[in-house]
């Protein structure tokens, strides 16, 4: 409870400074989470950049997201509809953000009840080498469960995406609570910008993105009782980014596939397939 408040309080500071400036004007993309996003802003500024950007606006966005399901890393954690409110704000490459996930049913026995929120720290920058571009982000994820009995917990994650064909992208996280144990994903995507334009405010991308999550054994142990490290899990993504004046809108559908043979049969389902779409605004 301790440490869920000083959080929370440190939360409340750093919001407060960001804003103390003036008004946002950019915005800060995200998924968990999938658990799940932070490669989307604007990166690669200069030395000279970098030491004036305190004296620049803070970027601030709020999105709402529904989905058909809830799938974590492969995980069914709720097999209906869910809603996944999300505030994020950014300043000279860290980042906060507050992710939630609302039952919108009664599956789970607290419909329009937060069943899990995340609380996200961050850093996010860019190494140059020559024509190479090297996009890292490093922070923390605490866990939050309100409505079930499971405990909170904290992650730290590295995360590494090289500016070139497919964007691969490799991001680590260690469990240093409950689990204490790794998790491992790595990923590729390719993103059309603009396949439809009927108009200068009406704009819709294409998205295709793969990735494949490894996890330690004491990570296994914990979640689906198998005490050795493994391949756990395909997530494969499909989706429509669209901008319409000041709105982004992203339909998207998704499959996962759980790739170990005997966490497959200990996991139900073990193989989703759900769809959604992702409503967002800068401020």
């Amino acid at each position: 409870m301790i440490s869920n408040t000083l959080f929370f309080g440190l939360f409340v500071l750093c919001i407060t400074q960001l804003y103390s400036q003036h008004e946002p004007e950019n915005s800060l993309g995200q998924s968990p989470g999938e658990n799940i996003l932070f490669f989307d802003q604007e990166k690669g500024t200069s030395e000279v950049e970098n030491k004036c950007c305190w004296d620049e606006c803070a970027e601030v966005t709020l999105s709402l997201t529904y989905s058909s399901k809830y799938v974590w890393r492969g995980l069914n954690l709720v097999n209906d509809s869910v809603l996944q409110p999300e505030f994020s704000a950014s300043k000279c490459g860290f980042n906060l953000a507050v992710w939630g996930n609302m039952d919108a049913t009664n599956i789970n026995g607290h419909s329009w009840k937060f069943s899990e929120i995340d609380l996200i720290f961050d850093y996010s920058n860019t190494l140059n080498y020559r024509e190479l571009k090297l996009n890292y982000s490093i922070g923390t994820i605490h866990y939050i469960f309100p409505t079930i009995d499971d405990p909170s917990t904290w992650e730290l994650f590295l995360g590494f995406e090289l500016e070139t064909c497919l964007s691969p992208t490799l991001v680590a996280y260690y469990d240093v609570d409950e689990v204490k144990g790794w998790y491992l994903t790595y990923g590729i995507n390719h993103l059309w910008e603009k396949i439809l334009c009927p108009c200068k405010e009406f704009e819709v991308g294409l998205d295709l993105a793969a990735s494949i999550g490894w996890g330690s054994s004491r990570y296994n142990t914990f979640y689906y009782s198998y005490d050795c490290s493994s391949f756990l899990d395909i997530l494969c993504t499909v989706s429509l980014p669209t901008t319409w004046k000041c709105w982004e809108i992203e339909p998207f559908f998704s499959a996962s596939y759980l790739t170990n043979k005997r966490i497959r049969h200990r996991v139900f389902p073990n193989t989703n397939y759900w769809g959604g779409a992702t409503f967002s605004r800068a401020f």
